[in-house]
């Protein structure tokens, strides 16, 4: 998974991660591709820098990579040079100066959460130490430092004292990265004078830099992860998934959450001008089209049963405060209308897809969750029933019934089922299944489940009674959504293309 030429020319160290019976192994490897002889240096250590001498930083599973390790040359010796403490949570990305007597790196702290929707790890810092660990040097701190689906080696030391480092434009968008030079002392790690911007990737993240010996070239890698919406078909009665096939041909970001009550056309979120927005497509059509006309913009949107009404949350149009609650627009166009007593706790808002199913919302106060029924009528609100959540499971996510009856939620790791007539908690799942990720609820009244096996996940059919069957298996995707008439599945899956590039005159 990652190599780099030791000082000689002649030999290479490579670090691999290979998945044996259900566990990961990782080893560093010095391999001589000219004399093709190689030999194991060290196992439990992957992601190697090489310094001018030799040494090799890395990191370590037995520490769940959070510390930095130093090693000789041939792989003796190996000690923590920089482990968690403090507000530190974990380090990440080292890499040396081009004299070897400082390294730099990447330092978590606080929660050093992952925010899935915008790909963020929040509180990092960059900075530099000596070879014992200590001498600590801030160089910046940036919400985008780690930002990205790949983060390898976006930091490069050059040999005239200044360090590169990538991060996504200031729109954030898939298709621009800058890389920044900040001159550092590559002996002291005093840093002397402002970050200018080099150079802009244009098409994809970059990550990867490298320089030659004489920091005149730089090669990198510019690649892109891209999410796009697919649909398998559920054959002979549903028994059984079908081969997938795309459905959106942009080179956007697709992620779907929704159908028409039809089952004709498929909503999903995706980036297409400046902002996120709702987008609809015919399972039989090659384009898309906005659920809303242009200014207005929405990243949560839903029909109600009888296909009359859009709900949806609108995003602040500009120069206008954030509107207080939902909005509804008739399917037939014309202007949006506020709900009224609306507000903006009311999220996330699902309708049922049966004839007259209610739709339903939900509000988060004092540990639980409230119901309410939106009457699409007289658009009024109705509580319905409450569930005690616990704080460490405050965000999860429930999904309404197709009969608008009961909601599904997945709370630490099981799967509960709450009748919204009675508040009572149903479990439709039999000993030894409730470990199964929930995806939504069946055309027929059962559950989707998923059940990760390092492969992708078999996909799972749970009537209310508890009888399963596995239906067919699915790549890694983040979101799916059952036609309202049994018939697709739709669900994001995530493709990845780069290549290598070299650029002079930075």
């Amino acid at each position: 998974m990652q190599l780099a030429w030791f000082p000689d020319g002649k030999s290479l160290l490579i670090g691999t991660s290979i998945r044996v019976g259900g566990t990961t192994q990782d080893s560093l490897w010095h391999v001589l591709p000219l004399e093709r002889r190689t030999h194991l240096l060290s196992n439990g250590f992957r992601e190697p820098a090489i310094a001018s001498d030799g040494r090799i930083l890395c990191m370590a599973r037995e520490d769940v990579y959070r510390a930095i390790w130093i090693m000789e040359a041939d792989g003796s010796g190996a000690r923590r040079l920089k482990e968690p403490g403090g507000p530190v949570v974990r380090y990440d990305s080292a890499t040396w100066s081009m004299t070897g007597r400082r390294i730099v790196y990447l330092a978590y702290s606080g929660s050093g959460a992952y925010d899935p929707g915008s790909r963020v790890l929040h509180g990092i810092r960059l900075e530099s130490c000596d070879l014992e660990g200590g001498a600590e040097t801030p160089i910046l701190t940036s919400e985008w430092l780690g930002a990205g689906w790949q983060t390898a080696r976006f930091i490069c030391w050059l040999p005239d004292g200044r360090l590169l480092y990538s991060l996504p434009d200031s729109t954030q968008s898939q298709d621009r990265w800058d890389v920044w030079a900040i001159a550092v002392d590559p002996n002291s790690g005093s840093v002397q004078g402002r970050a200018v911007r080099a150079f802009s990737v244009l098409g994809g993240q970059a990550w990867d830099l490298t320089c030659s010996a004489d920091g005149k070239r730089l090669a990198l890698v510019k690649g892109r992860a891209q999410l796009d919406v697919y649909l398998c078909a559920l054959e002979d009665e549903g028994r059984r998934l079908g081969p997938p096939r795309r459905l959106t041909l942009d080179e956007r970001n697709d992620s779907p959450i929704g159908w028409t009550p039809d089952g004709r056309d498929v909503l999903f979120v995706s980036v297409r001008t400046q902002s996120a927005n709702v987008y609809r497509q015919g399972i039989d059509q090659r384009y898309a089209s906005t659920l809303l006309e242009p200014p207005r913009t929405t990243q949560h949107a839903v029909f109600t049963a009888d296909g009359g009404w859009i709900l949806y949350h609108p995003d602040p149009l500009p120069g206008i405060e954030r509107p207080a609650g939902l909005a509804r627009l008739a399917e037939t166009g014309g202007s949006p209308v506020a709900v009224p007593g609306s507000d903006s706790t009311w999220f996330p808002v699902q309708c049922g897809c049966r004839v007259g199913a209610m739709c339903v919302f939900s509000v988060c106060a004092d540990g639980r969750y409230v119901f309410y029924q939106l009457d699409t009528s007289e658009w009024k609100a109705r509580e319905m029933a409450r569930v005690e959540v616990p704080p460490k499971d405050w965000r999860s996510f429930w999904h309404l019934s197709p009969d608008g009856m009961r909601v599904a939620l997945e709370v630490g790791g099981r799967t509960r089922i709450i009748d919204l007539r009675t508040g009572s908690e149903i479990s439709p799942l039999p000993a030894g299944r409730h470990a199964l990720e929930l995806l939504g609820w069946a055309a027929d009244g059962g559950l989707w489940l998923g059940l990760g096996d390092g492969q992708g996940s078999r996909i799972v059919h749970a009537d209310l009674s508890g009888a399963t069957r596995e239906v067919g298996t699915l790549d890694y995707f983040s979101s799916v959504c059952a036609s309202p008439d049994g018939r697709y599945l739709a669900f994001d899956r995530e493709t990845y293309e780069a290549n290598a590039w070299l650029v002079e005159g930075f």
